[in-house]
């Protein structure tokens, strides 16, 4: 039995429903209430891992104020962490004392974002996820007419 196709079946079915969730969450974000914010700490961090060495990456850290209370994020968008960023990338976009509008979740308020949408990465993801499942499938079940 030849399971190349199940494995591209699998890896289409597991890209596509995560990209689908940061979609989701991305679009949820969207109709969230807005804060004022202001960006407090943009360092350069560099990460190393097993199979692609030290990289760079940008964290950036930013507070703001719901119901009279204070609250710090550092999460940029709902796709931010699904490929490392380079240094470049956003720190040309923030700097310390920047203000922005941070999208909080009414009922988690510590659930924030700075950017809603999805950035061209994830949509990429969700169309290699269908071509996998599509082209899977097609392996595993033939072509039909």
């Amino acid at each position: 039995m030849n399971l190349g196709p199940l494995i591209m079946v699998l890896a289409g079915l597991a890209v596509s429903l995560y990209s689908l969730t940061l979609l989701v969450r991305a679009r949820r974000a969207a109709g969230w209430p807005v804060a004022p914010g202001i960006i407090t700490k943009v360092e350069e961090q560099v990460r190393s891992t097993k199979y692609y060495g030290p990289n760079l990456r940008t964290a950036v850290t930013y507070s703001y104020r719901v119901g009279g209370e204070e609250w710090e994020g550092s999460r940029i968008r709902f796709d931010d962490g699904a490929l490392t960023t380079s240094f470049w990338s956003w720190i040309r976009v923030y700097q310390v004392g920047d203000a922005v509008e941070v999208h909080y979740d009414p009922a988690i308020p510590s659930h924030a974002v700075i950017e809603i949408g999805m950035s061209a990465y994830a949509c990429m993801m969700l169309l290699i996820g269908a071509l996998l499942l599509i082209g899977g499938g097609v392996l595993m079940f033939g072509w039909r007419h």
